[in-house]
């Protein structure tokens, strides 16, 4: 039985956030926050969440936030290949990202 692609988008993204040292990590004096969305940058919902993001971010208090967005485009690419490799791509990615050595 194959696993339904949405199911496979919420895995990767629920490891993706357990793994990765840097969502909530300090680069280079900087606060990381990564926004992961399902799709890809094309879609209307996603652009008033990335703006909205950004918004909040030029109103805090805090000066030093850096975001990240990532598409894991599982509209377009739902197999397990594809998200195996996004695994890999943001594994690599942002692994040291926080700068103590954290590794998979």
């Amino acid at each position: 039985m194959r696993p339904e692609p949405w199911s496979l988008a919420a895995g990767i993204l629920i490891i993706t956030l357990l793994i990765l040292p840097a969502a909530a990590a300090e680069t280079e004096g900087q606060d990381q926050i990564i926004y992961i969305s399902s799709y890809g940058p094309s879609y209307i919902w996603n652009q008033e969440i990335e703006a909205g993001i950004e918004a909040a971010i030029a109103d805090s208090e805090r000066t030093h936030l850096q975001l990240s967005i990532e598409y894991l485009d599982a509209k377009v690419i739902s197999d397990a290949t594809h998200f195996e490799n996004l695994y890999h791509t943001f594994a690599h990615k942002y692994a040291t990202a926080s700068g103590c050595g954290h590794r998979l």
